[in-house]
């Protein structure tokens, strides 16, 4: 038995401490489950997800627009029968024939063209919203992927510390039964083990909605099976707040989103402006009188904007108050975009912070006043209560040192959605 227990001592000093009975068990099982890269889920869901599909046919739609536009209105064919009297007098009087007519409405050219670029500019608009919900979904799908990832690592490191708890009750209850301990010891080793069955339990709904929520981003069924995910590291931050804010500015896709859709109403306040220009209506027609000579015509039509202060002024008016909603939205949106970006960066660099400081300070000292205490308690200089404090203390700085990796990591994925940057992927390049 007390080999058994200087075993575990050992491993807690190196800072592995490897489950003897249960978590094998479970350490197997996710091994037959596989692993999970989030790279290879992201372009799953680049091909796959609903939404990401939705807003691609809403961009094709888009760009089909301007040529419709920009482009003449179609020509009217007209065929008609001028007859005298009663009778079909076609060929006999020289006012009846058979008449044939074409007419072309001739829209002022610079009409068109504003139409045709307002148009373009909602095309670029689509194009922005479709690159605002891709990095919407690549940011759900990372946050949903962290939180699986914390949920995993929060059940192997109950497993391991259930292993080390089922060696202390065993060397518990070796020093009870040769009257070296009393059962109390026995018995809080029985409780802390009970509470971590528990909370491994309470881990099962949690992991099944997570991973609903990824098979649904992935156009998955519900209950189909993810795996593990892949080791997660610290984040790091290879950017400044000021970066970020001067990136956002510049390629935040909600951002540039209404900054096209600003440039539209401009555009349409350009043509406002120029419906007080007339439109053309050109026609032609030819008349068959049979034996009579034929009779043609051509004339030219001008639309004339009558009604101009009824119409006209108020579409101008319309036009100038959507451009400047359009232009308080856009600064709206950039404003609510680097305050969320400021609120992501703190968190990140707070969560990274702490991630650090249990790394490198807290966990080791844990780990070490959990072995002072495991020597101490081998030879009666301390009580199996104070070895189980300690213990459990290390098991929770453990959880809550991965729970502030996946925050980080979290706020990170978020302040790739504002700016539209995958910071991610660009400091895995610079760091491989």
């Amino acid at each position: 038995m007390k080999v058994l227990f200087y075993r575990v001592v050992v491993r807690v000093v190196v800072g592995v401490v490897l489950c003897c009975f249960s978590a094998p068990l479970g350490t197997m099982a996710w091994a037959e489950e596989g692993r999970i890269g989030l790279a290879m889920l992201i372009e799953e869901a680049k091909m796959k997800n609903p939404e990401l599909k939705r807003a691609k046919s809403a961009l094709e739609a888009a760009r089909a627009i301007p040529k419709q536009l920009s482009t003449l209105p179609n020509p009217e064919l007209t065929f008609g029968l001028t007859n005298v009297g009663s009778k079909y007098s076609v060929g006999n009087d020289s006012m009846s024939m058979l008449e044939v007519g074409i007419s072309q409405p001739l829209p002022y050219p610079k009409k068109l063209h504003l139409l045709g670029r307002a148009a373009d500019a909602e095309a670029d608009a689509a194009d922005e919203a479709y690159h605002k919900t891709l990095f919407e979904v690549i940011s759900r799908l990372k946050s949903a992927y962290f939180d699986y990832w914390l949920e995993e690592e929060t059940r192997r490191i109950f497993f391991e510390m259930l292993g080390l708890f089922k060696a202390l009750r065993g060397n518990a209850l070796g020093r009870y039964e040769v009257g070296e301990a009393i059962q109390q010891d026995v018995l809080l080793a029985d409780i802390e083990i009970d509470r971590i069955e528990e909370r491994l339990e309470l881990l099962n709904p949690e992991r099944e909605r997570l991973q609903a929520e990824i098979n649904a981003l992935l156009n998955r069924p519900p209950s189909e099976p993810l795996g593990i995910p892949e080791r997660l590291e610290p984040a790091k931050l290879g950017f400044s707040l000021d970066d970020l804010v001067q990136t956002a500015k510049a390629g935040s896709p909600a951002v540039q989103e209404m900054h096209r859709l600003t440039d539209r109403d401009r555009i349409r306040l350009n043509y406002a402006k120029a419906a007080y220009i007339p439109d053309f209506r050109l026609s032609a027609g030819y008349g068959d009188r049979e034996g009579l000579s034929p009779q043609w015509s051509v004339g030219l039509g001008i639309e004339l904007p009558l009604y101009f202060w009824r119409r006209e002024v108020y579409g101008i008016k319309e036009a100038a108050a959507n451009l400047v909603a359009s232009k308080q939205a856009q600064q709206d949106t950039l404003q609510k975009t680097l305050a969320q970006i400021r609120a992501a960066y703190n968190q990140a660099l707070t969560a990274k912070r702490l991630a650090s400081l249990y790394s490198e300070h807290i966990l080791p000292k844990a780990r070490a006043a959990l072995e002072s205490s495991l020597a101490s308690y081998s030879v009666g200089r301390l009580d199996f209560l104070g070895v189980m404090t300690n213990a459990t203390t290390l098991l929770e700085y453990e959880i809550a040192h991965a729970a502030k990796i996946a925050e980080a990591r979290k706020a990170i994925a978020k302040i790739e959605e504002l700016t539209g940057v995958p910071f991610t992927e660009n400091m895995n390049k610079k760091e491989s």
